[in-house]
């Protein structure tokens, strides 16, 4: 008996391995893959960029995609398409992405600064890096709630 519930208990924690393993999953993606709003905000915003990579991962709840450009630009989508973060270090982000009220704050109050940056979260606030190591938080009000400096 005692050996029957030993090798019940193998199988059981074997099938639990295998079912957490598929629950996180990452896979490379071609660009026809991407939901259609990421298409759409790749092609508008980035019309040159050159993708080095593209990944979708899966957890059990959760599915999203993440671009990278051989310039070094990165964009995460969730599954809906929708941009989640948006990284540019050699560059900027571009202006027509970031909501007006964070461009309009970043000008007025760190002229010449640029956005290289910006996440946005589950609850609607934004996190935004300046090329200045200044990071600006944003609440869902798009007012600023936190400046480290």
């Amino acid at each position: 008996m005692k050996r029957l519930a030993v090798i019940c208990a193998f199988i059981a924690i074997a099938l639990c391995a295998n079912a957490m393993s598929l629950m996180d999953k990452e896979r490379v993606i071609r660009f026809e893959e991407l939901p259609v709003g990421a298409q759409k905000m790749i092609k508008t915003h980035f019309p040159q960029m050159k993708i080095a990579l593209i990944t979708e991962e899966s957890d059990f709840l959760e599915k999203s995609f993440t671009v990278m450009a051989a310039e070094g630009i990165k964009v995460e989508f969730n599954k809906k398409g929708e941009w989640k973060e948006i990284e540019c270090p050699n560059s900027e982000v571009p202006t027509g992405i970031i909501p007006q009220k964070i461009s309009a704050f970043v000008k007025e109050n760190f002229p010449g600064a640029k956005i290289l940056s910006i996440e946005i979260d589950d609850s609607g606030e934004y996190d935004v890096k300046l090329n200045n190591r200044v990071s600006v938080e944003f609440n869902k009000r798009l007012e600023p709630v936190e400046i480290d400096i």
